[in-house]
């Protein structure tokens, strides 16, 4: 009778794999790791990307819904004037690294648009935004990384005061949210100037893109043409004007925002 261990005897006579074998097998699952890694990365940000065209409709449509109850009149949208928890706005707040708002959601539930969002404050965040504020000696997620476009809500000349007056773009060109970059996101207001100069910067979370909602409520995910748009995320601070006289990015913009 054989007194060999049925389950580690094989008939070559070798038990396991040798050093090489084993070598071959980490090299080929390395290989397909990193094969897989950049397409696994892409298909998240693409969910993300959904997630966020959901969040920037549902205050696209909120927006609308505010004019449509208050005599066609659009939601304040004002400066850091009106951001500080008191005027009529939109939204509450200034998005900082280090200020309290930046980590506060009742800010955007207690705003104008709350109720019109069931004081959900989550859409006011892009799920890829992963920014953090330092507030009280810890860190915690900024809550708000969308801004709206400046040119709405503005009742003085530069601006559109209602609704029906959205006709130049019309309203499934002119955007009203939009991803704006992490280092320039502050009060609740994009700014878009006519002199080919970026004021405020978009993101590009989405595969060197950005979420944007329009007049008419519906989203989309646009993507960047210009690498100047496409800016790092820096610790803490905004970027400084940067001029765009040849940008395909900013002249997309441009004309998709009104202008007096």
């Amino acid at each position: 009778m054989s007194t060999k261990n049925p389950i580690a005897w094989s008939p070559s006579g070798r038990l396991g794999f040798t050093l090489i074998e084993l070598l071959v097998v980490i090299a080929i699952i390395a290989i397909l790791a990193g094969l897989l890694l950049p397409a696994l990365a892409k298909a998240k940000e693409k969910a993300n990307g959904i997630s966020c065209m959901s969040n920037t409709k549902q205050v696209a449509l909120a927006w609308r819904m505010y004019a449509e109850d208050n005599n066609d009149l659009l939601v304040p949208n004002l400066g850091q004037s009106g951001t500080q928890n008191q005027d009529p706005n939109w939204s509450w707040g200034i998005m900082s690294y280090t200020g309290p708002d930046a980590t506060n959601s009742d800010l955007m539930v207690r705003a104008l648009l709350g109720p019109y969002v069931h004081k959900n404050h989550r859409v006011y965040k892009c799920p890829s935004d992963k920014s953090m504020a330092l507030v009280g000696g810890k860190t915690a997620p900024r809550v708000r990384s969308i801004s709206m476009c400046s040119r709405l809500g503005d009742t003085g000349s530069s601006g559109i005061a209602k609704l029906a007056l959205v006709v130049n773009p019309t309203p499934v060109m002119q955007w009203v949210i939009m991803d704006e970059h992490p280092n320039s996101v502050n009060d609740a207001l994009m700014l878009i100037q006519k002199d080919y100069k970026w004021i405020d910067f978009p993101a590009s979370y989405h595969n060197k893109a950005a979420g944007l909602s329009f007049a008419d409520g519906h989203s989309e995910i646009h993507r960047w043409k210009d690498p100047s748009t496409i800016l790092p995320i820096a610790p803490a601070g905004k970027p400084a004007s940067l001029s765009a006289p040849n940008s395909a990015d900013l002249d997309w913009l441009i004309k998709r925002t009104f202008a007096q």
